[in-house]
C-alpha cells in the first residue's frame, strides 16, 4: 500500500473489486479511512496498535478462550483522525451482541499516545460502551512528547475508568505463585 501512488489503475483492476465487494460494511468503512479491519466471529473486539502486534493479541486471546471479534490496525503514525475513526469502528463492532468485551493496547513508538487517548475517549464520548473496556499503552519517551503516561491515566480516571497503572508480578496474598494486581481485584 505504501506505492499505491504509483499505481492508480489498482482500484479499476478485477482483484480490486472482488476484494471490495466480499468486504462487510465496518470493513469498507475501515478502508475508507486507509485502516485496516478483518471482521471475525470471536467475542473480543480488538484495537491493537501494530499490526504483528494485533496478530499476536488475537492469538493470545484464542489461546485464553476469548477469541476476538475482529483484526484491526492503525498503522504508526497514524493522524488523530484516523485513530478516531478506528475507535469509532472498532466500537461499531463492539455494539454487537456477540461481543462480550473491547481490549485496545496499543504500544506507542511512532503515534503519539495524546493522539491515540484523544481518539479513544473521543469515540466512547461519541458511542457510550456498555461492555468491559481493558486499555493498555506501552510508551516510550517519543509517543510521550505532548502527554504523558500519568496524564493519560487521570483522563481515563476522569471519565470514571477504573485504572491500574502497576502491572508488575509479585507474590500476593500469600500465594507463592506470581500474581498481577488484577488478580487482586484492585
Amino acid at each position: 500500500d505504501n506505492a499505491s501512488f504509483r499505481h492508480r489503475d489498482w482500484d479499476e483492476l478485477l482483484s480490486a473489486r472482488l476484494e471490495r465487494a466480499a468486504m462487510k460494511p465496518l470493513e469498507l468503512t475501515a478502508a475508507d479511512h486507509g485502516l485496516t479491519l478483518v471482521e471475525l466471529d470471536g467475542c473480543v473486539a480488538l484495537f491493537a496498535g501494530g499490526a504483528g502486534f494485533g496478530m499476536a493479541v488475537v492469538d493470545l486471546l484464542a489461546d485464553a478462550g476469548l477469541p476476538a471479534a475482529n483484526f484491526a490496525d492503525a498503522s504508526g503514525g497514524a493522524s488523530p483522525a484516523a485513530f478516531a475513526a478506528m475507535g469509532e469502528i472498532i466500537l461499531a463492532r463492539a455494539a454487537r451482541p456477540d461481543v462480550k468485551a473491547v481490549v485496545c493496547f496499543q504500544v506507542m513508538g511512532a503515534t503519539s499516545l495524546k493522539v491515540a487517548v484523544d481518539g479513544l475517549l473521543g469515540a466512547l464520548d461519541r458511542a457510550p460502551l456498555q461492555k468491559p473496556l481493558v486499555v493498555g499503552f506501552a510508551v516510550g519517551a517519543t509517543s510521550e512528547r505532548e502527554m504523558t503516561a500519568a496524564q493519560a491515566r487521570d483522563l481515563f480516571s476522569a471519565r470514571g475508568h477504573h485504572v491500574i497503572s502497576d502491572l508488575s508480578f509479585r507474590p500476593c496474598g500469600g500465594s507463592s505463585r506470581p500474581r498481577s494486581c488484577f488478580d487482586e481485584g484492585r
